[in-house]
């Protein structure tokens, strides 16, 4: 009988009281790693895949493990390559569904097209529209994201033939700033735009804000004017609340070429914040040779002076030399998410509610779930190995928790020389 102890509370994988036996995940193009990571959590092993373009152009994918009766999980993110995604969606679906799955679902952890939910001008396609009108046709059963662009997004599902859910990813990045800000400091919430305001009224709202005196109760939006004209980009203007001697705490679900985001760090800055820490749920703006540029420059010049990203979208290894940072600098923080993935997967085969997972308490489990394996292995029997499987754990614990939990602190004293 095989036990995952890893989240906390003993999971049977080959009885009734767990089905992650019935399960099976497979990783989008050059997400290996980053699914691996999932799997590794669940107990599980990645499922096997085969997918190329043909000489002409076209598009060959083909499943190599058994997925008959199965449910499927597909999980990728975000590499600038929109179409290709999207085409990776539709064909593992029908290759999935032929071979007999139980039910495919998918993760996509930013969902592509979600910027063009709307029409606005005569003539414009609704790209998204027509990506969920295709999923849905290809019988994805439930199709997820983080953060999505727009809460009109979940009405372009229809729930009888695919159930979307959209999972915030705000709840993490403000538990890091809970325990990075320090003790005797003001944070104020500021919303880039106009159009932000709301999500940011949400993390008002939270449990951990409405709970820590630190975080003041209003919150500050900087005015922005959106320029069309060829090379005029985004200005920025008025700020709209006071920052003066606070942290300016900015959040926003995404950023292409950092110009927005810059500007309205700037805004604070200039409004008289002590700080500002910026927290971007998707961090597009790595793959814009502009964007680095603005991000850098920002950070360079102490505009942005604590930057925590998630890696829904791909991050390149070498990040904070790109950004001008020193490589273990505390102003560059990741949020690894693939423990929110891995509990979603295993909730979801459990027939779990997902409400807790992502509230400002339930997102801090799965990796206290991290922290506890280590725990147990610190404190487990020992054995020729010990010295070995402390340290994989402890490595595992210091790539997907410690950004948001912190430094391990081990159980037993003299395990302090382990860790370093």
């Amino acid at each position: 009988m095989k036990i995952n102890k890893l989240w906390g509370e003993t999971v049977i994988i080959d009885g009734i009281e767990g089905r992650l036996q019935d399960a099976i995940v497979f990783a989008g193009t050059d997400d290996e790693e980053y699914v691996d990571d999932v799997c590794k959590l669940l107990g599980l092993d990645r499922g096997n895949m085969e997918f190329k373009y043909h000489g002409d152009g076209d598009p060959y994918l083909r499943l190599l493990d058994n997925v008959m009766g199965k449910d499927v999980f597909f999980v990728l993110r975000y590499h600038k390559r929109t179409v290709h995604n999207w085409m990776q969606i539709l064909s593992f679906a029908n290759a999935a569904l032929n071979e007999s799955a139980n039910s495919v679902n998918v993760f996509e952890t930013y969902l592509g097209c979600s910027r063009q939910e709307r029409k606005s001008k005569p003539g414009e396609a609704v790209t998204l529209q027509a990506k969920v009108c295709s999923i849905m046709s290809a019988g994805v059963k439930n199709f997820s994201s983080f953060a999505a662009h727009t809460d009109a997004t979940i009405l372009a599902f229809d729930p009888s033939r695919t159930r979307f859910t959209n999972f915030p990813l705000w709840p993490a990045m403000v538990r890091v700033i809970y325990s990075i800000a320090g003790d005797d400091v003001l944070i104020k919430t500021v919303s880039p735009d106009a159009g932000g305001a709301k999500q940011v009224r949400e993390i008002l709202n939270s449990t951990t804000v409405r709970e820590d005196s630190r975080f003041e109760i209003d919150l500050a939006i900087v005015d922005k004017d959106r320029v069309h004209q060829k090379g005029s980009g985004t200005k920025s203007g008025a700020l709209i609340g006071d920052v003066e001697d606070v942290i300016a705490a900015l959040f926003d679900d995404e950023s292409v070429t950092a110009g927005s985001i810059c500007d309205a760090a700037r805004i604070c800055c200039d409004g008289g914040a002590r700080g500002t820490y910026v927290g971007l749920a998707h961090s597009k703006f790595v793959m814009d040779e502009k964007g680095i540029s603005r991000m850098k420059d920002a950070m360079k010049k102490k505009i942005i002076q604590k930057l925590i990203l998630t890696n829904s979208c791909y991050i390149p290894e070498n990040i904070t030399e790109m950004l001008g940072l020193k490589k273990d600098s505390d102003r560059l923080i990741v949020i690894p998410t693939q423990p929110l993935v891995a509990e979603y997967i295993r909730r979801s085969v459990e027939h779990k509610g997902m409400p807790y997972l992502f509230s400002s308490r339930g997102v801090l489990r799965p990796y206290k779930a991290i922290r506890n394996y280590v725990e147990s292995v610190e404190t487990g029997e020992r054995s020729d190995n010990y010295d070995e499987k402390f340290m994989h754990a402890r490595k595992l614990y210091a790539r997907l928790a410690e950004p948001v939990l912190g430094p391990y602190r081990p159980v037993v004293k003299s395990h302090g020389n382990l860790i370093k």
